[in-house]
């Protein structure tokens, strides 16, 4: 499009999602009654599942935007400039999450949970199991970092060093290689090298896409509204029935809904966008809420949870719904106060250099 607003208008409300994804942790699963279970798998399981898909093909997206010529020049001043805005802060956010780790098992009398080692700024945790695809074979579990949420810089950085290859593929024909990707993806063939998962390769490109070969976002998905209006509420739907996980119906289901609801949410930013200013400081805190909410989340799930805990349905849901919206808070106005007060501070921590 003429103008990026739309994915301004979009940065906060996708870093709010992504909070919602990490809210039904262990501490939320263990004073679980009733129907509460079902209403925390829909608000952080199937819900906000594309805000990390659509941050991925948002980045792809920015990343030719206005690209005329994907030089050596071009690539080597961008790969300069992602070092500075990824690598620092992946670096950093990771270091502060062992030393978390290591006082929490200093003060508890425990052994370290993460030993100090390379493994903390790759593959120390795991993200999802390994899963038989539908070709018969078995898919390697992909990793995390010890941030969790950072596993998104790591993928990115990886995409971003091998952006030649994305532009050289799609610069011509781009759209039948853009589905050789997808059939990729969709299928399972990628074995996830290094805990390294297809999911971020397959949206950068798909965001990349738009951009190499000049087409509008708006204007091209327009067209699918109305059936993205419709499937996105019926996926939704057959993944509260049947439970998220590697059957046929499951996958398929949340394959459309992820489309389906990047189309909504990407119309829906466009439309406020259109007769609103988006915040921008609200747009530059998402960084910082995407790196530093766990770090917020889990005491504070802690404390909420066990408050609630034998509680009814409607309680349950609203504390859990509280302790996100809460922690989004916190992070948000931490990251106003560092960046007004403490430049110096919250640059390195969220890549945002003057």
């Amino acid at each position: 499009m003429s103008n990026t607003h739309y994915i301004t208008a979009l940065r906060f409300p996708l870093a709010l999602l992504v909070v919602f994804i990490h809210t039904h942790n262990a501490q939320w699963q263990l004073i679980e009654t009733g129907s509460a279970p079902t209403l925390a798998s829909f608000l952080s399981g199937i819900l906000p599942t594309f805000a990390v898909p659509l941050f991925f093909a948002l980045s792809g997206y920015l990343f030719f935007y206005k690209v005329s010529a994907f030089s050596l020049d071009c690539y080597v001043g961008k790969v300069r400039r992602r070092m500075l805005t990824l690598a620092v802060p992946y670096l950093l956010w990771n270091l502060i999450a062992f030393g978390l780790y290591a006082l929490q098992s200093k003060l508890s009398g425990h052994a370290l949970a993460y030993p100090f080692s390379p493994e903390l700024w790759w593959n120390c945790r795991e993200l999802a199991a390994p899963f038989t695809n539908v070709w018969g074979f078995t898919v390697g579990a992909s990793t995390a970092p010890i941030q969790q949420p950072l596993w998104f810089m790591r993928d990115l950085m990886l995409i971003v060093l091998l952006s030649p290859l994305v532009y050289g593929l799609l610069r011509r024909s781009g759209w039948w290689k853009l589905l050789v990707l997808g059939a990729v993806y969709y299928t399972g063939l990628w074995p996830n090298p290094g805990g390294i998962s297809f999911m971020g390769i397959w949206y950068f490109s798909l965001g990349a896409w738009f951009s190499i070969t000049r087409r509008d976002v708006v204007s091209f998905t327009r067209p699918w509204l109305i059936p993205a209006a419709v499937l996105t509420p019926l996926c939704a739907i057959v993944l509260t029935w049947f439970g998220m996980g590697h059957s046929t119906v499951n996958q398929v289901a949340q394959s459309i809904y992820v489309l389906s609801a990047m189309t909504l949410a990407i119309h829906a930013a466009h439309i406020f966008a259109s007769t609103h200013t988006p915040s921008a400081w609200l747009a530059h805190s998402s960084f910082f809420i995407y790196a530093a909410h766990t770090i917020v989340l889990l005491p504070l799930t802690a404390v909420v949870a066990r408050s609630v805990a034998g509680s009814g349905m409607l309680l349950q849901g609203v504390a859990f719904v509280g302790c996100a919206l809460l922690a989004t808070m916190i992070c948000a106005a931490t990251y106003r106060v560092l960046h007004r007060f403490m430049p110096r501070l919250s640059a390195p921590l969220t890549g945002q250099y003057k």
